[in-house]
């Protein structure tokens, strides 16, 4: 059997998922902005808005206290230090929910970053919730740049392309609930801290 036959697939996003974002402070969105216009300039398409990292995404049973959920990730995420997130590449994705084409940065995945991913994929698992991104498959690895692209190649722009960039430090994990296509709905945010 090829690993597409013995890996289970992931459901798209649908209303009532929810997922947990990483973002920076408000401090460093106008650097983005500044990177996000020069690839405007090049590329098209508009802002996304909201700059953040989607690294897990998961639903809730009747028998899962959001609450107990919440309070679990907090103390779970304590521990874990705000880190730099750097951008290696760009990619042009058409993801089924935005049923539109976007221009995303490819991250590389600091040890950091599945440390979180590690910790709050346990307080998920353990207080009933039903994460969608598991196991060594668990990769996050795009954060969405531009949205509404015109069909363009990447591949002129990479090869004079300033790599690695960094983009910004996370230091917000949200949980942000999907209310319908582009409309979500805040539910938490939890800081993570210098110590």
């Amino acid at each position: 059997m090829s690993k597409e036959e013995t890996t289970p697939r992931i459901p798209p996003a649908i209303p009532g998922h929810i997922c947990v974002l990483l973002e920076p402070d408000a401090v460093e969105i106008p650097g983005l902005r500044e990177l996000q216009t020069s690839l405007q300039t090049h590329f098209g398409g508009k802002f996304h808005q909201r700059i953040h990292f989607t690294c897990q995404r998961f639903v809730i049973d009747k028998k899962t206290s959001l609450g107990t959920l919440i309070e679990r990730l907090e103390n779970d995420l304590a521990w874990i230090r705000p880190f730099p997130v750097t951008a290696e590449s760009l990619v042009m994705l058409e993801p089924p929910f935005w049923q539109m084409r976007m221009l995303r940065w490819v991250v590389s995945a600091p040890e950091e970053l599945w440390n979180l991913g590690c910790a709050m994929n346990r307080a998920l698992v353990e207080t009933g919730a039903k994460p969608f991104y598991l196991g060594e498959d668990w990769k996050p690895t795009t954060i969405t740049a531009l949205e509404d692209i015109p069909d363009k190649d990447v591949s002129g722009y990479l090869e004079t392309a300033p790599f690695p960039l960094y983009l910004f430090t996370v230091r917000n994990v949200i949980l942000s609930e999907i209310v319908g296509r582009g409309q979500f709905e805040i539910l938490k945010t939890v800081r993570l801290t210098d110590g």
